[in-house]
């Protein structure tokens, strides 16, 4: 009887990882930022679980169109790690990868209907409307008196590339909607993101639209590049030391998703997001001939945040990563809105592949 209960316990836990996993993660990330010490390793722990889970299962949970090329930007990052000259700023990063992937695999299997899609959904854009309204506000006066808000607020540049995202995203789910007022209210969302993104980067975008922008990163990428390939053209710099190798005279990030992933996962990095990169068209080409419902809007909002969202702003701008200074030091962890947004891509698709979206097969 008493084994009874422990395993009912365990399976209720189990059940539940879909709200503390996120939350584990959440509070990994703060730890880091913040930092609490003492609440890191717990923290870590937890949001490991779900991964762990899988790994001791004999279902396999973790066959998925994105599991070699992650394997890859694992195996990066891992190299990244043991040549880093900062081993405890480049665990941390590594650690939040870990955190990433966990939730990444723990979502892809636990997204099984449209309620909880449709309540994640709306949890992935909060985040980037709340720094919009920051972002447009300048920061309100009160929030500053908060403890660690000046700390968090030093991750706007994640938190705006978000925004993006979530606009992107907004737009994929509209092309794919079946009904047509959904889709109109899906890509008017999608003009508010970018209504609101115009005034509030209006600066950064005229010197993006004049080239001066684009001049300076590419004197940046010129001069890091050829230090990069000499200190080590296989492995990088080491997992998150740019701002430490590079700044200054380079800003504290490279101003491209590519040229860091490189910095910082060397060539294993490089395959591996160019494997996912043409899974992730491969996919989308073959999802495109299903017929419309829920699930194929849902891939299609995935694909378009990733492929625009991430991958052709990740040209220009940091997405993949956020850096910050809590007091005075350097931190770099890895962000977890790609792999959220291929977790959603993956669950849809699976749903679609079982002709449960409406739409026929997909199958790879």
């Amino acid at each position: 009887m008493k084994e009874s209960r422990i395993l009912r316990a365990f399976d209720l836990f189990r059940r539940g990882e879909i709200f503390w996993s996120p939350a584990a993660v959440f509070l990994f990330y703060h730890s880091v930022i913040s930092p609490l010490p003492l609440a890191k390793f717990p923290s870590f722990s937890l949001a490991l679980l779900p991964l762990i889970f899988r790994l001791s299962s004999k279902r396999s949970s973790l066959k998925t169109p994105f599991t070699i090329p992650i394997l890859l930007i694992l195996g990066g990052g891992a190299i990244g790690l043991s040549v880093s000259s900062n081993k405890a700023l480049s665990l941390d990063a590594f650690l939040s990868l870990l955190c990433c992937i966990s939730l990444f695999f723990m979502l892809q299997d636990r997204i099984e209907s449209e309620r909880p899609m449709k309540a994640a959904l709306a949890l992935f854009c909060a985040p980037a409307i709340l720094a919009l309204i920051l972002r447009l506000a300048g920061g309100p006066g009160f929030l500053r008196d908060i403890p660690y808000f000046e700390r968090w607020a030093k991750t706007s540049t994640i938190l705006i590339s978000s925004s993006w995202i979530s606009g992107f995203l907004a737009l994929g789910l509209g092309v794919g909607a079946g009904s047509r007022r959904v889709k109109a209210s899906l890509v008017a969302l999608f003009g508010a993101f970018v209504g609101l993104m115009i005034p509030a980067g209006w600066e950064s975008l005229s010197r993006f639209v004049h080239r001066t922008s684009i001049l300076g990163r590419y004197r940046i990428w010129e001069h890091a590049l050829p230090l990069i390939f000499k200190e080590n053209p296989f492995a990088g710099i080491g997992l998150g030391l740019w701002a430490l190798k590079f700044h200054p005279p380079c800003p504290v990030h490279p101003h491209s998703s590519y040229v860091e992933l490189y910095a910082h996962f060397g060539i294993l990095g490089v395959a591996g997001a160019a494997w996912g990169a043409a899974v992730l068209v491969r996919e989308t080409l073959r999802i495109l001939k299903a017929e419309g419902g829920f699930w194929k809007s849902l891939a299609l909002g995935a694909s378009s945040a990733l492929i625009l969202g991430c991958g052709w702003m990740g040209i220009w701008e940091q997405v993949w990563a956020g850096i910050t200074w809590p007091d005075g030091s350097i931190s770099y962890l890895i962000s977890p809105l790609p792999w959220v947004l291929g977790a959603f891509f993956v669950a849809a698709r699976r749903k679609l592949d079982e002709g449960l979206g409406g739409g026929r097969e997909v199958r790879s």
